[in-house]
């Protein structure tokens, strides 16, 4: 979806009446800089002064209006200027016009160009007026110095993933009953739909190809008294479309025309049971004769042909990756059409090495700590992973669960291919039914987001009909440092949809765009009401719009070679023409485990695990960057399963003193400020002006952690200037 749109109120400036209409190319009362006439996609800008002749610190008017008459967006920047000019910036989207266009500048001037003073009718008030030819092209790449709105930021954490062997197969469904029916666009025919009478589409069929031939056989029987004569006409169309999209697993559908032999565009109706369609008209021609015009079309050898990549773990082994995501890419002018990111150890010498060169585009990202497609329902342990349902009113709407309390997979793949389905009926002492991600997700202020689904919904399922009216409604609910978000109590609306009136209703690729008022993690909850619901193809994107970069970027780059390290990023920032923007933005240390296995890092901590059967190693890592590691709340780890503490040990970087808390909670009610959670420490986790300890005994400590358990750290005292990485490792039984 296109980022949201900025307009701005047109002001006819061209008919404001003024003393002075300056229609030349140069203007003796203004000043431009780094102006050239020409207002491409994205964010332009130019710097906007006055000469001498305007009254000092004046107001200034402006207006771009485009080969439509309707305005352009235009701001002056507030508080930026750059040698006493004023930066004003243009944002041009896809769908404005190309072609003429004007700028419109108002003043007001004290003297004319030649030293005579303005009659009193038109002192202190808008007199001067300068029309500036300009064109606007949408289409072409922006060429604008880049501004940040403000520095741009590295969020880096640590990722373990299973090593694959990718095989690429061929498939082809041959001979299978396909009917198609031309697919209409705004009353013109766009394509067909294939309408096969049994469940033939699957997600991997996506962007795979229909062939085969049809046939379109027009017989005309002349009969009169005493002759009956035929006429055969015979046009053959190759069948050779692409699948653009399915709806489910007996609708697809594709933007591309047939055409017969003679180039003419091939209508296709319905071919009953895939075979053939068959129409008849008779005309009249006299009293004794009279003809009779036979249409039938039929379809052979029709097949369906796609790649499938087969994933094969392979045992055992697993690579290491840096998940970055490179933050507070708004720009007040110009956009980033590149990213090259780097990377060194921290004390090493020498340059960074190049690790990635990437081109800012849109990102999808769902969960915490990677990218995985979890809002297609293809299984029903995805689901059970990633989602979970309840009554709104009940306690785990605000905090993550992995109880279900309505089942979320019920295979209705005829509605939406790999949805879920609810059937909803409203309980009056508990409103509606929610569905919601068990982990939160992380969200920037500096970005603009999309959501997107497709819902199918009915008022009558096989349960029966229902006498209220059904809707939806989205929020994010906001957690721990994102609190903020939470403008009613269910959290920040992001979009409501009622069906009222209606007894069945497609909602496919709703959007919706939307930021977020402080960054922190939050919640996404999908509430329903009274009804028959399919959910399917639910992505979280940043905005993008043609010539825009996005607010955001996210890069997952391979760093095997790198296991036992401290590593720092940097980023360096181009223009579309390769220039550098001159700001470097620099991580703070991200710490590679060195069992090269594990689970989530930050700039700021991270966690990781080994695991061998039977015993696993759960290490978390407090990283202060270059300066020692403060007191307070580090983060948290979660128990996927039932465990027994064996040992624990401390790590760190330069000689020194730790105290260390370790406290217990379970996971739906987290909290680990506000609330008084339980520690599971014993005597103590401590070490004394030295750079390890280790506890084998674990004395007073609880030592049994259950499913779901969440342990969070509390740094009490950390005493030494070199105390600027430490690591809290666990050795652990199931």
């Amino acid at each position: 979806m296109a980022r949201t749109r900025k307009v701005v109120t047109k002001q006819n400036l061209d008919t404001v009446p003024v003393f002075i209409d300056d229609t030349r190319s140069y203007s003796e009362y203004f000043t431009l800089s780094q102006f050239d006439r020409y207002f491409t996609s994205g964010k332009n800008s130019f710097l906007i002064g006055g000469t001498s002749f305007l009254r000092p610190r004046s107001e200034i008017l402006l207006e771009l209006i485009d080969s439509n008459g309707d305005p352009v967006f235009l701001n002056p920047v507030t508080n930026y200027s750059e040698g006493g000019a004023r930066l004003v910036s243009v944002e041009v989207y896809e769908d404005i016009p190309s072609g003429p266009g004007t700028l419109t500048i108002l003043g007001i001037a004290e003297s004319t160009a030649d030293g005579r003073r303005v009659p009193a009718q038109w002192v202190n008030q808008y007199n001067i007026r300068w029309k500036i030819p300009v064109a606007i092209e949408p289409s072409r790449k922006n060429v604008s110095i880049i501004r940040f709105k403000r520095a741009p930021e590295i969020v880096a954490e640590e990722q373990i993933g299973a090593k694959y062997i990718v095989e690429r197969q061929v498939v082809t469904l041959p001979n299978i009953q396909l009917p198609i029916q031309t697919q209409l666009k705004n009353s013109v025919a766009t394509g067909y739909i294939f309408t096969p009478t049994a469940s033939v589409f699957t997600r991997d069929m996506l962007d795979g190809t229909v062939s085969g031939s049809i046939t379109r056989l027009q017989t005309i029987q002349t009969i009169s008294a005493s002759v009956s004569t035929y006429q055969y006409t015979a046009l053959t169309s190759s069948v050779q479309l692409p699948i653009d999209r399915i709806l489910s697993t007996t609708r697809g559908f594709t933007n591309t025309n047939l055409y017969d032999q003679t180039n003419t565009l091939f209508p296709v109706s319905i071919l009953e049971d895939g075979v053939t369609n068959t129409t008849e008209s008779v005309v009249t021609s006299s009293v004794d004769m009279y003809a009779v015009y036979t249409t039938s079309t039929s379809q052979s050898n029709m097949h369906i042909k796609y790649t499938v990549d087969n994933k094969t773990a392979v045992p055992g082994i697993s690579n290491v990756f840096a998940d970055l995501r490179i933050i507070n890419l708004n720009t007040l002018s110009g956009e980033v059409a590149r990213i090259k990111t780097f990377v060194k150890e921290p004390q090493a010498q020498g340059d960074y090495y190049l690790v990635a060169d990437t081109q800012p585009e849109a990102q999808t990202f769902f969960v915490s700590g990677g990218v995985v497609d979890t809002g297609t329902f293809t299984t029903e342990s995805l689901a059970a992973n990633v989602w979970f349902s309840d009554f709104s009113g009940s306690s785990t709407y605000f905090s993550g669960s992995t109880s279900t309390i309505i089942p979320l997979i019920t295979g209705d793949t005829v509605r939406l291919l790999d949805g879920v389905t609810f059937d909803i009926v409203t309980p009056a002492s508990t409103g509606s039914y929610f569905l919601g991600t068990q982990e939160p997700l992380l969200f920037f202020t500096g970005s603009e987001y999309t959501l997107q689904f497709d819902v199918a919904y009915a008022r009558e399922s096989a349960s029966g009909a229902y006498t209220g009216q059904g809707g939806i409604s989205t929020y994010l609910y906001g957690t721990g440092s994102a609190r903020n978000i939470n403008t009613v109590p269910l959290g920040q609306l992001l979009d409501t949809i009622s069906f009222a009136g209606s007894n069945v209703a497609l909602r496919e690729q709703r959007e919706v765009n939307f930021t977020v008022k402080q960054s922190g993690y939050a919640y996404l909850r999908f509430l329903m009401t009274e009804g028959f619901f399919t959910y399917a193809n639910i992505k979280l994107t940043t905005a993008e719009e043609f010539g825009f970069n996005s607010d955001e970027v996210r890069m997952v780059i391979p760093l095997d070679a790198y296991a036992s390290s401290s590593l720092i990023f940097k980023t360096e920032f181009y223009d579309i023409n390769n220039n550098g923007v001159g700001i470097d933005t620099i991580s703070a240390p991200l710490f590679i485990s060195p069992t090269g296995a594990g689970g989530f890092g930050s700039a700021s901590f991270a966690t990781s695990a080994s695991y061998t059967p039977g015993i696993a190693t759960v290490s978390f890592v407090v990283n202060g960057g270059i300066s020692p590691v403060t007191t307070g709340y580090k983060g948290s780890v979660r128990m996927p399963t039932n465990v027994l503490l064996s040992n624990v040990a401390l790590y760190t970087s330069g000689s020194g003193s730790v105290n260390v808390d370790i406290t217990r909670q379970v996971h739906s009610s987290f909290d680990p400020v506000l609330a008084a959670p339980t520690s599971i420490v014993g005597t103590a986790l401590s070490m004394s002006n030295d750079t390890k300890y280790l506890d084998t005994v674990l004395s007073g400590w609880t030592t049994t952690l259950n499913t779901d358990d969440v342990l969070n750290f509390f740094f009490k005292e950390v005493d030494g200037t070199e105390l600027k990485l430490v690591t809290v490792v666990f050795n652990i039984q199931r």
